[in-house]
């Protein structure tokens, strides 16, 4: 696979009050076709709901820079002063999808909906959630579960990981295991960070009905400085 870096201008403004925000943005991304877009996202809280909507259009899309509508909604339930659960359902629809990249099919699911909850109780994070594809919901090929957790073994110790009890794409990581260094205590302190993750790749069948997969284990350290860790974070596995 082929990266290509291209100028990219862009403008955003945002309206934000107590409870909501509303952002909108506009650029042109300077490709072989030039790509211009427009989008906007408003968020509100209301109590204990929170909820998304967004959109986003593309001129001549491509498999990464795609039109798309999307939305979020969360509820918070407080379980008491040290735990808190929060359900979540959200939507991500793309409205132009590619399946050709050159001479080659690479089926991404690009559409899905979900719905999960997450619990946090005193520095340990459990998460569930469900996918499902869109475009035939009676069809399950693109449909996974995730199990994300995060815990803190010591002050500035963390490890979190994830696992997919099920997944149905045919580019795949379905468990994972990150373990977290904070070297410092201040916002922009430097982080130390080894992950492993598994990635299973399904190229289907060839001419003599034998199944043609590949599995990978992938091993990184990373140094970071600025930017803080996202524990619920999943790699993306590369499109086949």
């Amino acid at each position: 696979e082929e990266t290509h870096y291209y100028p990219h201008l862009s403008f955003t403004g945002n309206i934000t009050n107590n409870n909501s925000a509303l952002r909108y943005y506009a650029g042109v991304i300077a490709a072989n076709e030039i790509k211009p877009y427009l989008g906007l996202d408003y968020t509100q809280n209301l109590s204990n709901w929170n909820y998304r909507l967004g959109a986003i259009a593309y001129a001549n899309p491509d498999r990464d820079y795609y039109s798309q509508v999307n939305g979020f909604i969360n509820y918070k339930v407080p379980l008491d002063d040290k735990a808190l659960l929060s359900l979540y359902s959200g939507i991500e629809y793309a409205l132009q999808k590619y399946t050709r990249v050159g001479d080659t099919i690479s089926v991404i699911p690009l559409s899905s909906w979900s719905m999960g909850f997450r619990l946090n109780s005193e520095g340990t994070t459990l998460g569930i959630t469900n996918f499902w594809g869109l475009d035939n919901l009676a069809n399950n090929s693109n449909s996974k579960m995730l199990i994300n957790f995060v815990t803190n073994l010591s002050e500035g110790l963390s490890v979190n990981g994830y696992l997919a009890p099920y997944d149905n794409n045919s580019s795949k990581t379905q468990y994972g295991l990150n373990l977290t260094w904070n070297l410092g205590q201040d916002y922009n302190t430097p982080q130390l960070s080894f992950g492993w993750a598994n990635y299973q790749y399904n190229y289907g069948v060839d001419a003599l009905g034998n199944n043609r997969s590949l599995s990978d284990n992938i091993f990184t350290l990373t140094f970071r400085i600025g930017q803080p860790n996202n524990p619920f974070r999943q790699p993306k596995p590369p499109r086949s």
